[in-house]
């Protein structure tokens, strides 16, 4: 089921590569200027995002190994979640390692695939 996801460019701050630039992350920030080459389309000054660039409804929120992630917050969702197929878990961040642990204890014996495992 799972299929290869589309590339797409690197979309980077106007002005990467200019002298005194070098400090600035791989981000994206939407041009605002009326006068930027970037938001008028100039060629030569990089890629910026549209719809063209999206996946397939099929695989747009499907994981690299085929698999959909669902978000997990407490056993009732853990065991609606193993009811599903193709399906892999994610602890919500606001969760205790004892309560994670636990979880992925019953994940375990489900066999579901756990994303953000407890370690031991």
């Amino acid at each position: 089921m799972s299929m290869e996801k589309r590339k797409h460019p690197t979309f980077k701050v106007p002005g990467y590569g200019a002298k005194g630039r070098s400090r600035l992350k791989d981000r994206w920030r939407k041009q605002r200027g009326k006068d930027n080459k970037m938001k008028i389309k100039r060629s030569g000054y990089g890629f910026m995002p549209n719809i063209g660039y999206r996946q397939p409804n099929s695989i747009r929120a499907m994981r690299q190994d085929g698999t959909y992630e669902v978000l997990v917050h407490n056993e009732r969702e853990l065991i609606d979640a193993a009811t599903r197929k193709n399906v892999s878990i994610r602890f919500a961040n606001a969760l205790s390692v004892k309560k994670k642990a636990e979880l992925q204890r019953i994940a375990d014996e489900q066999r579901i695939e756990v994303v953000n495992r407890v370690k031991k």
